[in-house]
């Protein structure tokens, strides 16, 4: 879910803060390969949605197209989620439930029409019965896209294409977007690619979003020009940002982004716990509300034991590529993917030249 109308917010109260540019512009404060964290779940939903089980090939576009803009990628991996974030599982859960069961009655409906055309000699209750499949057909396909799910053997060929390409990549005891921000924050990486705003509050400096495997436009976010335009604190903003509403916490009713920060800003000295004090007099606050915060915000300030062990992978040396793995990574590409040796042989070329 992200931060609720936190796009829209930015745009409106810091639009500084967003720049529509290319990827070889950021971070240009020097000649260097750059390095980004990838919240690969994310591109593994959005790449299986466009190309289904050929998922693998996307990716291998992303890392090339990553190359060609000087920019070395490290995937991560969703770990285990906090029990906070329970609730919001459950409920994507039974969305997608409701999905398969809707898909379910209307393939039902289709066949019992398709029956019927069979059966019937009346060519305009025939062209009726066509177009409400033809309707059919495309519901079903709409509701298969929403559908898609993520699983273990997809994780596991992912991980295993990442070892032939010799790509790192972390999977933590923890949620992907936290070991993404910190390796911002620490600067062990220049930016990190995912589309989800939650980043935002959790680290992450520089935030690539619309990322393409076809172009090299992206549209990036800068939390130190967003606070500098708002003139708050990053625990100001945390606290602004849980009170949108998020994956942990739902927002207060009638509680909006505008509402929200004009009592953080107002109140910008004091702590959360007189602030809500302050929400109180005016709106209805649920009984748990304040404890389900401060567990947001202790996720959100991303101290956690699970995300510094995550990122001690990075100090694991990667072993050179030889010829023998290149042949082998070539095998693969020729036998999983639809690109020609032409392709093949410019991505790799692309790819390896930062890694010599």
């Amino acid at each position: 879910m992200g931060i609720k109308d936190l796009t829209a917010f930015i745009t409106q109260k810091a639009p500084n803060a967003i720049q529509k540019r290319t990827l070889g512009s950021i971070c240009q404060n020097d000649s260097s390969i750059k390095k980004a964290a990838i919240d690969t779940s994310l591109y593994l939903y959005k790449f299986k949605y466009s190309s289904g089980e050929n998922f693998l090939v996307r990716f291998l576009e992303q890392i090339n197209r990553l190359a060609i803009n000087n920019i070395k990628p490290i995937y991560v991996f969703d770990g285990k989620p906090p029990t906070q974030k329970l609730n919001t599982i459950q409920n994507r859960k039974e969305k997608r439930d409701s999905y398969t069961q809707k898909i379910t009655e209307l393939t039902e409906q289709l066949d019992l029409n398709s029956e019927n055309i069979n059966q019937n000699e009346n060519s305009d209750e025939i062209q009726k019965l066509e177009e409400t499949n033809k309707n059919l057909k495309n519901e079903i396909y709409k509701l298969n896209r929403k559908s898609i799910c993520i699983t273990k053997e997809n994780i596991s060929q992912l991980k295993y294409f990442l070892d032939l390409l010799n790509i790192r990549y972390i999977h933590g005891n923890c949620e992907a977007d936290l070991i993404c921000s910190k390796l911002n924050e620490l600067k062990l990486v220049d930016m990190v690619l995912s589309d989800d705003m939650d980043h935002l509050t959790s680290g992450t400096q520089i935030l690539v979003r619309d990322f393409h495997v076809n172009n090299n436009q992206v549209t990036t976010y800068s939390i130190q020009t967003i606070l500098n335009t708002l003139d708050i604190s990053y625990e100001k903003w945390i606290e602004f940002c849980i009170m949108c509403g998020c994956d942990y916490v739902k927002r207060i009713p009638k509680m909006g982004p505008n509402t929200s920060f004009k009592y953080i800003k107002d109140n910008k000295d004091k702590s959360y716990e007189d602030i809500l004090e302050t929400i109180k007099e005016k709106k209805e606050v649920p009984n748990d509300y304040l404890d389900k915060f401060n567990d947001a915000k202790n996720i959100f300030l991303n101290q956690s034991e699970e995300v510094s062990t995550a990122i001690k992978v990075l100090n694991e040396i990667r072993a050179p590529l030889y010829d023998n793995q290149l042949n082998n990574i070539r095998t693969y590409l020729k036998k999983y993917t639809p690109l020609s040796n032409t392709k093949i042989e410019n991505r790799l070329t692309n790819i390896y030249k930062l890694y010599t």
